[in-house]
């Protein structure tokens, strides 16, 4: 059997672009199978129409797997009858970039924004990928509080697990506990900056961005709780009855105004697939709902967002309601006439 790729694709090649695929075929049925690390993505047996076979919307297929399985960056085999066609490496993005997937890579730190304000206690990892090894250090230039004067400094530090920590308080550990006001951090080509902003930003959210790595933002706003109090209603012998009562806790988020590029952010923590709240020392994972967002460009007019989120997994707390009685809990005896 001979089997030909019609389908031209780069070596490396973002999920977004990598949509359709079509494959010459001399069978008139085919099986086709997408696998990554033994693992199926996708195994479909599929007719041959005029010698060929095509699949359609890869991109979410494939989407959806790596968020599965918290991955940004995988190669994967395509088989035609349980023979390797050809192997795939896809880097995930959810938008359109103007720049090749490799040179992206080689450029870039996958993160939505290179230029940002956090807070001094925010956590702010920096992912990456690459074709060739990069340096094993990165470097930093910060703009540091000393005496009452702002130096500049430099630095530089080794990476770990194709992830910088380029949290304020790593940061500032690099220069002796200085207060850092500003810093850039470089790792060849690639680049970010942050800007500490001296207020408290309590409101703190992780997400995955549009390359399936994780995210932080922080900001200023108005955090409340309420619980939804659910019940189904029964009339029996003309005595009304409540069963099925369920509660379900809800929290509402509403934002202050908003910079320019915190707002950005905010954009991408709504539209996020996966979403978690800093809670203490650990992530929980919310779902947000509600979400009214009016977004500015202008530098004069700030934005403000708003949503309510509820836990994937909640346990309301500290509320007190009594048993009520089931109508359906006594045995049902029937009488016959």
């Amino acid at each position: 059997m001979a089997t030909t790729l019609v389908s031209q694709y780069d070596t490396i090649e973002f999920s977004s672009n990598f949509d359709k695929l079509i494959i010459a075929v001399d069978e008139d049925v085919v099986e086709v199978a997408l696998v990554c690390d033994h693992a199926d993505i996708l195994r479909v047996t599929l007719p041959a129409s005029n010698g060929e076979v095509t699949l359609y919307d890869l991109s979410g297929l494939l989407e959806d797997y790596m968020r599965g399985e918290e991955l940004h960056d995988m190669t994967f085999s395509c088989l035609v009858d349980g023979v390797t066609l050809f192997q795939q490496r896809i880097i995930y993005n959810e938008d359109d970039v103007e720049m090749s997937a490799s040179d992206f890579i080689d450029r870039c730190f996958l993160t939505d924004l290179p230029i940002r304000t956090v807070a001094s206690d925010d956590f702010c990892p920096l992912f990456f990928s690459f074709n060739a090894q990069p340096p094993s250090n990165y470097t930093v230039y910060a703009h540091c509080l000393v005496d009452g004067s702002i130096i500049v400094k430099t630095a530089s530090a080794s990476w770990a697990n194709g992830m910088i920590d380029a949290s304020p308080s790593a940061i500032s550990a690099l220069f002796d506990g200085d207060y850092v006001r500003a810093y850039s951090v470089m790792l060849g080509n690639r680049f970010a900056t942050f800007y500490v902003d001296q207020e408290e930003r309590p409101l703190k959210f992780y997400y995955q961005n549009n390359y399936g790595v994780l995210t932080s933002i922080s900001f200023q706003g108005v955090h409340s709780q309420k619980v939804e109090r659910g019940r189904s209603l029964s009339v029996c012998h003309g005595q009304t009855y409540e069963y099925d009562l369920s509660l379900d806790q809800i929290y509402s988020v509403q934002s202050s105004a908003l910079d320019p590029l915190t707002s950005k952010l905010f954009l991408g923590l709504v539209r996020s697939h996966v979403v978690f709240l800093k809670s203490s020392d650990a992530l929980l994972q919310v779902l947000l709902s509600d979400v009214s967002f009016e977004l500015s460009d202008a530098f004069d007019a700030l934005s403000s967002g708003k949503f309510s989120y509820r836990f994937t997994r909640c346990i309301p707390r500290g509320i007190e309601h009594s048993t009520l009685q089931r109508i359906h809990s006594e045995p049902y005896n029937p009488i016959y006439n």
